[in-house]
């Protein structure tokens, strides 16, 4: 078997004041004869013949889809973002937005996008006591804002397992991670947010939201809580406070566990009969239904099972909470008894205690994982589903025939279903963008190669694989008493094209339901020509 990390297994996820400078200035310490060196504040626009120009086209997670933008804008403060988007707007060119560059559909690497802005580079994490919240620049990735939360507060938010992912979209799109059932998505933690906007005008402006209900700009701090990235502007900072907080710092943002412990049970896929593997979906089926009211008191428990191809030759079933949390014994005990009851014996099963900050941050990468080099890697992602209910027979009957039986096809390939509810199920459908906030588990599935003449015949397959997975729901999982749509940060394109997805579905249903309607709105309001466009954006009408 080849080294899988467990962050492949759980899948791979500076602000300033408004037109400012950085927030920060560097200066001398006692007895320093010169000043630290500052970042630069110039201008920074790449085009193809600088050399530095491959180095941003190699920035995507995805390298089947590689753009070639006249130019790659980097941004170090708002003041130069809107100096970028009032350029693309007054050229008349198509531009797209880039933070950490994990966007699985190409947004920021589409055929015809001409600009590029990149906020990599505002990354600052600081409080804000003027608004009494955390803030923190988009360009932030996920491990560098949990490791300055930690070590300056000693509080975190629940967001993803791969440390190299940009805040920016993450939030953007929901943001979910092995605490979410403790804690809720990260945008749920969403206080404010600044944006780049261009009106009615055609002028660049930055914009402030809240979530204060008197704030007049209220819609646009919703729109940011789910609808995905680079839909009405550029943001530039997130201010995050948890909601009905109050306190010193330390007390607004979750606090971070003390450590994981990590419990792993492993079957060898031969062991697992068509019938075995149907019995241990059902369990983990039942186990995340019964536990996925709001207040449950199994919250602290995160689980997974994750389904590798036949190559592989894994079933695994992983289980992590805090270990001081008083009832983490009989959680860990209940969960894997229930999962495991009636199941062959044949499996093995590992218990770790691991250091939090330090396991989270240091994470490996999707494409070490697979051992393909980042350069190489090519990847397809379904657009996930939530389930309200358990798989039926048809279900677990596909999954064992595409990753383990007879229509098993491709290396690579890998599926999971995460337990959900908890604290995710704790937030009215119309209080974010985020519209599912019933559903008892998440299922995705990706795809994972480095040969380029193998694109299309395994993009088909993971398109059959899915729609026959959803057959019974039109191909889709579309929102209905066992299914509930899709999940916006594992973006598939393919749901938009009616020549793959020929459920009557829209896609726009499947990520959005009825928020969509009012996303729309928001967007004629802050985009009304549409500037920010993207695959599965939220259009004007």
């Amino acid at each position: 078997m080849r080294n899988i990390s467990r962050r492949g297994i759980l899948f791979a996820t500076g602000a300033t004041m408004a037109g400012g400078a950085l927030a920060s200035a560097t200066g001398c310490s006692k007895g320093d004869t010169t000043p630290e060196p500052a970042p630069p504040q110039h201008y920074v626009s790449i085009t193809p013949t600088d050399p530095r120009y491959q180095d941003m086209l190699l920035r995507g997670y995805n390298r089947r889809i590689i753009g070639k933008p006249d130019s790659v804008v980097i941004a170090y403060n708002t003041a130069q973002v809107m100096k970028a988007v009032s350029d693309a707007v007054s050229e008349n060119k198509r531009l797209a937005i880039r933070s950490g560059g994990h966007g699985l559909d190409g947004a920021a690497d589409a055929a015809d996008v001409q600009t590029v802005i990149d906020v990599s580079q505002m990354d600052d994490v600081y409080f804000d006591p003027h608004h009494n919240a955390f803030s923190v620049g988009t360009g932030t990735t996920l491990g560098a804002l949990y490791k300055k939360l930690d070590l300056g507060w000693g509080v975190t938010v629940p967001g993803g397992g791969c440390p190299s992912v940009g805040i920016g979209g993450h939030l953007a799109g929901g943001g979910f991670g092995p605490l979410s059932r403790l804690h809720g998505l990260v945008a749920d933690h969403l206080y404010g947010v600044e944006v780049v906007a261009v009106g009615s005008d055609r002028k660049a402006r930055t914009v402030f939201a809240t979530r204060e209900p008197n704030d007049p700009n209220r819609d646009l701090w919703w729109a940011h809580t789910g609808a995905g990235g680079g839909n009405f502007g550029v943001a530039t900072r997130y201010l995050l406070r948890t909601r009905d907080a109050v306190g010193p710092p330390s007390a607004l943002l979750p606090k971070r566990p003390t450590a994981f412990t990590r419990v792993t049970t492993a079957w060898k896929s031969e062991t697992l009969t068509r019938e075995n593997l149907a019995l241990l979906v059902e369990n983990f089926s039942k186990w995340s239904k019964k536990n996925s009211a709001a207040t449950t008191k199994t919250g602290p428990l995160w689980g997974s099972l994750v389904v590798f191809g036949r190559d592989l030759g894994r079933v695994m079933l992983i289980a992590q909470l805090d270990p001081t949390n008083p009832s983490s014994s009989d959680l860990l005990a209940d969960f894997n008894s229930s999962i495991t009851a009636n199941l062959p014996a044949g499996s093995v099963r590992t218990e770790d205690k691991i250091p939090w900050q330090y396991t989270t941050v240091n994470q490996r990468d999707i494409g070490d994982s697979y051992n393909i080099p980042a350069s190489q890697l090519r990847s397809k992602t379904s657009g996930g589903a939530y389930f309200k209910d358990s798989l039926t027979p048809h279900q677990s009957n596909v999954l064992y025939d595409y990753l383990l039986g007879e229509r098993y096809k491709f290396s690579g390939v890998t599926t999971i279903l995460l337990t959900w509810g908890g604290a995710l199920n704790g937030v009215q459908a119309t209080d974010t963008a985020i519209a599912q906030r019933d559903s008892s588990m998440l299922f995705g599935g990706g795809m994972y190669w480095a040969n380029q003449v193998e694109d299309s015949a395994r993009i088909d397959w993971m398109n059959e694989f899915y729609r026959e997975l959803f057959a019974e729901s039109g191909g889709v999982p579309a929102p209905n008493d066992r299914t509930d749509g899709c999940y916006m940060n594992w973006p598939d394109t393919d749901l938009a094209n009616p020549a793959v997805n020929k459920s009557g579905v829209q896609w726009n249903t499947l990520y959005h339901k009825d928020n969509y309607t009012r996303l729309q709105s928001v967007k004629r309001k802050w985009d009304p020509h549409n500037i920010f466009r993207r695959q599965l954006g939220v259009s004007v009408g």
